[in-house]
């Protein structure tokens, strides 16, 4: 597990490549990304969350 401060190095490493490609990083995914450094979830938790919200979602336009 990851220390605090080195999370929120990770954080701003992210949003700077991000802003390079003219992206952003939402405070939810900040938060997600915490959750991980935590332990509280794992990667492929997170993904299948994502991908899991991504068929609702495609789900509520068909």
């Amino acid at each position: 597990m990851m220390t605090s401060a080195e999370m929120e190095d990770i954080i701003k490493e992210v949003e700077h490549s991000l802003a390079v490609e003219h992206m952003r990083m939402s405070d939810a995914e900040k938060e997600n990304l915490r959750r991980v450094g935590r332990g509280e979830l794992t990667y492929r938790d997170l993904i299948g969350e994502y991908v899991a919200d991504a068929k609702r979602l495609a789900a509520s336009h068909a």
